[in-house]
């Protein structure tokens, strides 16, 4: 009876590890830089995206990242967007002329925001940082001031840039170059509004990277 109990026991904390730990803990940045295929070309010179999302590692990372709060994911992720500003970041400097960056995430609605508990390109932002603690960040300078349907839910390019059109108002303005980060670019939309809205505000070098495209 006893042996029967511990083998239950023994299952049910097999079972739990199963359903409840991350489903990409056996992942790593290393094994992602290795295996997984480049993004195809950006929609903006501007614009930079590592890895093709069409890439089943890559597209596994991003959906449990961002739907699954599985911070496993965001460490991996960032840390893949870390390794890639360490690598351009003097290029960057000695092309804009500029000695500062700040890391700004894409926001999302409060409502999303709400209802996930978390906005995931905040994750990314407070891990890159992590690995390069001299640029600066700012989660405040980009604010959502409009509802807009998920870009996935609209037909056509047409469609995505009516959708985010103003979405996106500076609060805090800042004086340094910023590095625009998000999980994902498509057709470079949500990018290119949160561009303008940065621009108007008086930021004239801005740097989009992504995970994915």
């Amino acid at each position: 009876m006893n042996a029967l109990i511990k083998h239950l026991k023994y299952s049910f904390t097999e079972i739990a590890s199963f359903i409840f730990s991350s489903p990409t803990q056996h992942i790593t940045t290393l094994y992602v830089e290795k295996n997984s295929h480049p993004a195809p070309e950006t929609p903006h010179l501007w614009t930079h995206a590592l890895f093709s999302y069409k890439d089943p590692l890559v597209h596994k990372l991003v959906v449990s990242m961002k739907y699954r709060n599985d911070t496993n994911a965001s460490r991996v992720i960032g840390k893949c967007i870390a390794n890639f500003i360490i690598e351009h970041l003097d290029e960057w400097k000695k092309l804009y002329g500029i000695e500062n960056f700040v890391l700004i995430p894409i926001p999302c609605s409060k409502k999303h925001k709400r209802k996930r508990g978390y906005n995931q390109t905040e994750r990314l932002v407070k891990n890159i940082h992590t690995y390069i603690p001299e640029l600066k960040t700012s989660y405040n300078t980009l604010t959502k001031t409009k509802e807009t349907k998920g870009q996935t839910e609209t037909a056509n390019k047409k469609e995505r840039l009516q959708n985010v059109a103003h979405s996106f108002s500076v609060t805090k303005p800042v004086s340094e170059a910023v590095l625009l980060i998000d999980d994902v670019v498509t057709t470079g939309a949500t990018l290119k509004e949160a561009r303008r809205a940065l621009r108007e505000s008086g930021v004239n070098k801005i740097i989009a990277i992504t995970f994915a495209h």
